[in-house]
């Protein structure tokens, strides 16, 4: 594979986003509602009703005498953040990827395009990877991004509360959800939304099936905060080990169904 083909495709896909209002608007609303408003409103209201004396209790007694100098609104602050907004931070990068994703063969489709993209000298390889990473890489950044305003926002609007902890940032399973899970679902929300892309007519439908991708992580709010399944570093990397078999099954997919032949078949 060329290289310099890869990011050819890739930069063609971000030109067409950016230059798409409709993309665009939730590309950036979203990352913004998740990393700063969101976090706002826990860190500026948890602090004002932490809860009962019994509640607080149980929650300083899960922490232990390290978090002895943190406030009981802190506490509660630290517990939504691993509760609520570990998930939440998934729906970023999933989101994100998918609706570059929807707008890479679909899209093509629906400008007329493709017809043109496809009688380059590429080969079947380097247009699966190329659409795979015009929509992988910013997801992933976006992700990184939106998870160091969300570690900024909590830390500054909850300062006072935290003692001598920097939150989010001094725990371990917040980089390793960022490198590992979030990473491994990027590219399962890519690959289903481009084999997605390249069976239906318009961006539009392929965006109608982002919904399926966002199912499982509004399962992990609720079980979390049911205390059910907390996504610590055991549960990251169990939930990585599912999703990284069903990477390998999208790959498989991907590589036996996109190609020259198929997408100008669909294109009848």
């Amino acid at each position: 594979m060329n290289t310099r083909n890869l990011f050819r495709i890739a930069k063609k896909d971000w030109v067409e986003v950016r230059s798409n209002k409709e993309l665009m608007i939730p590309l950036l609303i979203l990352p913004a509602l998740l990393s700063i408003v969101l976090p706002l409103i826990f860190a500026i209201t948890l602090p004002l009703d932490p809860g009962s004396l019994d509640s607080i209790a149980v929650l300083r007694a899960s922490f232990g005498p390290a978090y002895d100098d943190v406030s009981p609104g802190g506490l509660m602050i630290i517990s939504m953040a691993n509760s609520m907004l570990k998930p939440y931070l998934l729906i970023i990068p999933t989101m994100v990827a998918m609706i570059i994703a929807s707008d890479s063969i679909a899209g093509e489709k629906e400008r007329k395009t493709i017809e043109s993209f496809l009688v380059l000298p590429l080969s079947d390889r380097e247009i699966i990877v190329g659409k795979v990473l015009g929509a992988l890489i910013p997801s992933l950044l976006l992700s990184w991004i939106s998870f160091f305003i969300m570690g900024f926002t909590l830390n500054f609007a909850g300062r006072g509360n935290f003692g001598s902890h920097i939150i989010i940032f001094e725990d371990a399973s917040w980089w390793l959800l960022n490198a590992l899970l979030v990473t491994i679902l990027s590219f399962i929300s890519v690959l289903f939304m481009v084999l997605i892309s390249s069976t239906v007519k318009t961006a539009k439908a392929a965006q109608q099936y982002a919904a399926v991708g966002v199912i499982p992580i509004v399962g992990l709010v609720i079980s979390g905060l049911s205390g059910v399944f907390v996504l610590g570093v055991s549960g990251i990397l169990l939930v990585s080990l599912v999703l990284g078999c069903i990477a390998v099954l999208l790959t498989y997919l991907a590589t036996k169904h996109l190609n020259r032949e198929k997408l100008i078949l669909a294109l009848d």
